[in-house]
């Protein structure tokens, strides 16, 4: 049981650091390609994918 759970929170790091890199990856992406911010005036509004 011990060895189960070890192994099931061992994969659920691995699991977080991999969306957290691709996320990373893809903010990087959307930042270089096509800066996410829309100003109107003085309003600028994020658009978050």
């Amino acid at each position: 049981m011990k060895t189960l759970w070890s192994r099931l929170s061992t994969h659920a790091r691995a699991i977080g650091l991999t969306a957290a890199l691709l996320w990373a990856t893809f903010l990087i992406f959307s930042l270089v390609t096509h800066w996410p911010v829309q100003c109107f005036g003085q309003v600028c509004l994020w658009r978050l994918p």
